[in-house]
């Protein structure tokens, strides 16, 4: 199991301990839990933490590859891309609709990411009065 994978796996049982908590105590151990978990991902750098954050979003949202839904800096590009290779990250998609979108593909490109196509994924919001996700158009963009 993939590092970024064990935090996750540790993250969802600090959930399953706060949802499973009987009284105020278990809840109170669940969320120290939770603040010692979330300094051992900073404390593993940012670029780390932005893409474990993406990768959580992603479960969550239940998409086959991590989504890049914000805007993202200029200047978080590189360390963004290098963390991808460094996980063993293949493909991610790119549904951003800023207006610098188009740059920030560009940046991919630069950094040795090559785009292929588009899909549809899985948005991080549900369609009113239902638990079904919206679904947003993204491009694909595989890392070479």
């Amino acid at each position: 199991m993939k590092e970024f994978e064990k935090d996750y796996a540790e993250f969802e049982e600090i959930k399953k301990e706060f949802d499973g908590a009987e009284n105020e105590q278990d809840k109170d151990a669940a969320r120290l839990h939770y603040k010692k978990w979330s300094e051992g991902i900073t404390a593993k750098g940012q670029d780390y933490a932005t893409f474990f954050r993406f990768y959580q979003d992603a479960k969550e949202d239940g998409n086959e590859y991590i989504d890049l839904h914000d805007t993202l800096r200029d200047e978080m590009i590189e360390g963004l891309v290098a963390s991808f290779r460094k996980y063993g990250v293949e493909k991610f998609t790119f549904s951003s609709t800023w207006s610098s979108a188009v740059k920030t593909a560009w940046l991919f490109t630069l950094c040795g990411c090559r785009a292929e196509g588009m899909m549809e994924v899985n948005s991080s919001y549900t369609k009113p009065l239902s638990s079904e996700r919206e679904k947003i158009p993204a491009f694909v963009f595989r890392i070479v």
